[in-house]
């Protein structure tokens, strides 16, 4: 049964190699991304609070001109295959 809410907070999200305007862009679009994998996914959470204490995401890959938006997305997505499968 999916759960009426999912709260989600990630303590940090390391974006080397990318400028500072469009490590915020990334991070934008990663939040976006991973709120609607979340709200139209099949997802459970456990009964009480829990931590994942890190996520072994499966590896990102674009391509060097890719653009923030891009980017974000991509990485929400495997995000969300590391937590949700």
């Amino acid at each position: 049964m999916k759960p009426s809410r999912i709260d989600v907070s990630i303590d940090s999200l390391v974006l080397d190699g990318f400028p500072a305007g469009q490590q915020r862009r990334i991070g934008a679009a990663f939040r976006a991304e991973l709120r609607r994998l979340i709200a139209a996914g099949d997802v459970s959470a456990p009964a009480g609070p829990s931590a994942v204490p890190r996520v072994d995401a499966p590896r990102v890959s674009v391509a060097a001109d890719a653009p923030p938006r891009t980017v974000g997305r991509e990485v929400a997505r495997a995000v969300y295959r590391g937590v949700w499968g």
